[in-house]
């Protein structure tokens, strides 16, 4: 995931979050398409966040980035009850995956405690991603 700064403009500051949307969007994507083909669920999911870049005003530049947490939230977890359901392991804690509680961005303003706050987040993504990969490493090897 694309770390943001203070020194990041906003036009960046946008696209660097687009890129981090895609990049989740893909890798749980593949998750569900690899535990779809070792028949391990029967869901399949690829979400769909709204471009921030292309939001022209404000106040859609702050519902679709509300939005966009929300929603990243919800697959974040959703994800982890599909992986928990089929019984995959976390080899990273080797305990089940536990929910993430994203801090979803009240304000659009690029100061100091709004960019901790989406790194935080952002970091608590990547940390899933690397376990993600991690756990189902063995799962790939098999097919």
């Amino acid at each position: 995931m694309i770390k943001i700064t203070e020194d990041t403009s906003y036009i960046n500051f946008l696209n660097d979050n687009d890129e981090n949307f895609t990049e989740i969007s893909n890798n749980i994507s593949n998750a569900y398409k690899l535990l779809q083909s070792l028949y391990m669920t029967d869901r399949s999911y690829t979400p769909s966040f709204k471009k921030l870049v292309n939001s022209f005003d404000d106040v859609k530049l702050y519902n679709n980035s509300y939005d966009n947490y929300q929603l990243l939230n919800e697959v974040l977890n959703n994800t982890i009850d599909m992986l928990n359901e089929a019984g995959v392991a976390n080899l990273v804690t080797h305990d089940e995956f536990k929910h993430i509680y994203l801090e979803i961005p009240k304000q659009l303003e690029l100061n100091k405690t709004y960019i901790e706050i989406f790194n935080k987040d952002w970091q608590a993504v990547d940390d899933f991603i690397n376990e993600l990969d991690t756990s189902l490493f063995i799962y790939k090897e098999e097919k």
